[in-house]
């Protein structure tokens, strides 16, 4: 790329691609987050807001990765320095190629949380029908009282059983669904860290390669 244009657009799209997905990931993880676990302390009903911030994050994140992939090794050709991808032939391959491993580390996270992402999301909406369906059972009870249906008082007994056991797994989602926010928490704030270090890494291969 011998052109300073060519080569320009190329630059400013990468730094453009790093600076949606690193950048973030460190304001999910050192503002987002704590901003909305000191207020989701009072409630739930912020929830569905974060959900919907991190979806949106997301589908940026995704758009942006296979442009720094391309404008990344576009870069590295440009380089006069570059011996060639995973190379530890001279300082500027090293630190690449160190670069190049954490990036594939990152990708690797993505798509876990991903998937953990997507667990946690069929289990939202889970117990999201779970409550609506005993609400319904809450309000008809209520009306069987007032219409004063016979036999409601021998029947209280099992009923009361039946609630018991029906509780069981409403408590084991609402776990998993903790479990799998703490974690996709936590691989976020692990993506932002090595983030950090391939924002410093890249910073010597410019210093270095040209």
């Amino acid at each position: 790329m011998a052109n300073p244009i060519v080569y320009g657009l190329v630059k400013g799209t990468h730094d453009l691609a790093t600076a949606i997905w690193i950048g973030g990931l460190i304001q999910l993880s050192f503002v987002v987050f704590p901003a909305f676990k000191a207020k989701m302390g009072q409630g739930n009903e912020l929830k569905p807001l974060l959900m919907d911030v991190q979806k949106r994050l997301s589908m940026l994140v995704m758009v942006s990765i296979p442009i720094l992939i391309v404008t990344g090794i576009l870069e590295a050709w440009h380089s006069q320095s570059f011996e060639g991808f995973f190379s530890f032939e001279n300082t500027y391959s090293s630190l690449l190629s160190i670069k190049h491993i954490l990036v594939i580390l990152m990708i690797g996270i993505v798509i876990v949380r991903r998937l953990i992402m997507r667990s946690l999301n069929r289990e939202i909406m889970q117990m999201q029908k779970m409550q609506k369906k005993k609400m319904m059972q809450a309000e008809r009870a209520e009306r069987g009282t007032k219409e004063g249906i016979k036999g409601v008082g021998e029947n209280k007994p099992p009923k009361a059983a039946q609630g018991i056991q029906g509780q069981m797994p409403h408590a084991q989602i609402s776990q998993s669904i903790k479990s799998k926010e703490k974690a996709s928490m936590m691989l976020v704030f692990v993506n932002a860290i090595i983030g950090i270090s391939v924002v410093i890494l890249s910073g010597f291969c410019a210093a270095m390669g040209g």
